[in-house]
């Protein structure tokens, strides 16, 4: 179970549940910050709420865990934010293992070609 959201301003959020295991990534302005937490298997979708400047990210498992997302900085919540007029933000259902902003393994660099012979020195008088 994978969902994306668009935060604007370049900015990508990516949740994916892998068995008792969720994956949180933000990608942007050519970074990607991500964070694994033992959620269990989620019990409800994620949401997303925006508050104010920033963003709440809660997810329902075993126990319900919340996390701040400002300037594209991700961090945990200790306890459950007021969410009083937060406005909610739309997760798209995306395929699993789909995240386009994942570190992706480089190609492989082409040969060189070899360098030419240099010419020899001329004498000097």
């Amino acid at each position: 179970m994978a969902y994306e959201a668009d935060l604007g301003n370049g900015q990508t959020l990516y949740l994916e549940q892998q068995g008792e295991q969720t994956t949180i990534r933000v990608h942007g302005g050519g970074q990607s910050q991500g964070s694994g937490v033992q959620t269990g298997q989620w019990k409800g979708q994620p949401r997303l709420l925006k508050l104010g400047e920033g963003l709440v990210l809660e997810l329902q498992g075993t126990s319900q865990v919340y996390y701040g997302l400002q300037d594209g900085q991700l961090h945990s919540l200790d306890s459950a934010p007021s969410l009083d007029g937060a406005e909610e933000v739309v997760l798209k259902d995306v395929p699993d293992g789909s995240d386009k902003g994942a570190m992706r393994p480089m190609e492989p660099m082409k040969d060189m070609e070899p360098m030419k012979p240099m010419e020899p020195m001329k004498k000097m008088d």
